[in-house]
């Protein structure tokens, strides 16, 4: 079974949280949907992602015991393009932090649940 982490963040405390797919189907449309189980602060909980459960939009709002997800989905300077969202079902965007991209002159693609140095 695949385990994944995430980072969150509460003040000046950071956890992390695992997760685990639990199994995936399409949905109507034929994406692909992923039900996840996640463990965080010895409490589990079940979530999907995928489909109309786009990335994005189900780690934005995602606060556990008051934790905030600390990713790139959540990151002041995340951006995405209507075509980068839509070919990524909302999974990918572009980094705009200038310190990260000066060197290439313009914004790096990113994953929602990628986390760098540059996390504000």
């Amino acid at each position: 079974m695949v385990t994944l982490k995430l980072l969150l963040r509460r003040g000046s405390e950071r956890r992390e949280m695992l997760l685990q797919v639990a199994g995936s189907k399409k949905d109507e449309q034929g994406y692909p949907v992923q039900t996840l189980i996640a463990t965080f602060l010895g409490a589990t909980f079940r979530f999907l992602l995928g489909g109309e459960y786009e990335p994005y939009r189900v780690l934005n709002p995602l606060r556990p015991e008051g934790y905030n997800v600390e990713a790139c989905a959540t990151c002041r300077h995340f951006r995405f393009s209507g075509m980068a969202r839509d070919m990524s079902a909302g999974s990918s965007g572009y980094c705009t932090e200038p310190a990260r991209t000066r060197s290439l002159q313009r914004p790096i693609p990113v994953s929602v649940r990628y986390l760098c140095p540059a996390f504000s």
